[in-house]
Order: structure tokens, then C-alpha cells, then sequence
């Protein structure tokens, strides 16, 4: 699957300045990573959310509820924000995101309103 997803080439995490590089070793999968700025150690990933449900699903095998709630209510408790995200119900922010059965991204919803193609294309 195609990531549409932007990364910037530099950012700051942590305090640290870090850059996105492809990672091509042999016997890794060519992929892009986040690398603490100058060095060779890895900072972390740049998955995106929908990249990382369709390997908890079709790769890890994982019930689908269980996938999903890893990406929703979840992250939700973690934050302490689960009175307002995380879940589908009334008086819920209703941020939500449609997926296809390839896991990319048709509708998002701010609010409960559907956002713009071109706006969607920046939250990803």
C-alpha cells in the first residue's frame, strides 16, 4: 500500500531535531524512518494510523474490534481524554475516519462535519 501520507524531512521530538530517512539495508524492508538528526539511531516510525491498523488486522492477525480500539478508545484512556474521544456516542466530539477495505483514508469527520478533500490530505 502506497502511503500518501507527508512527513516533513526535519523536526524537532522530544527537544531533539530529527530527520526522515528511507532506511535500505539488506534484508530490512525499504522504508521511510525517523533518525535523531546526524546519526545512524532510529527516533521512531512515521506510520500512520491506518498504515499501522491494516498490519495489526491482515499482518498480526488481530480481531478487528481489538485493532480498532487500539486506535481509538485506547489512545483515548491513555490521554485521559476518553469523555470526549475514542468512542461513538452522543455528546462525543465525533471525529471520525472512514476507511476502505484498503485502508485508506474516503471521509474524515471534524466535529461531526465532513471535511474537504484537500483539507483531509494534511491530517494524515
Amino acid at each position: 500500500m502506497k502511503s500518501r501520507r507527508f512527513a516533513p524531512p526535519n523536526f524537532s521530538l522530544g527537544g531533539h531535531a530529527v530527520e526522515v530517512r528511507r532506511r535500505r539495508e539488506e534484508g530490512h524492508q525499504d522504508q521511510a524512518l525517523a533518525y535523531l538528526a546526524g546519526t545512524d539511531t532510529i527516533a521512531g516510525s512515521i506510520l500512520s494510523m491506518n498504515q499501522g491498523l491494516r498490519i495489526l488486522i491482515e499482518e498480526a492477525k488481530v480481531p478487528v474490534e481489538k485493532a480498532i480500539a487500539a486506535a481509538t478508545c485506547n489512545p483515548a484512556r491513555c490521554l485521559g481524554v476518553e469523555v470526549r474521544k475514542g468512542f461513538i456516542r452522543r455528546g462525543m466530539d465525533a471525529d471520525l475516519v472512514v476507511l476502505n477495505e484498503d485502508y485508506e483514508v474516503e471521509e474524515t469527520f471534524l466535529q461531526g462535519k465532513g471535511l474537504p478533500a484537500s483539507i483531509r490530505m494534511l491530517c494524515l
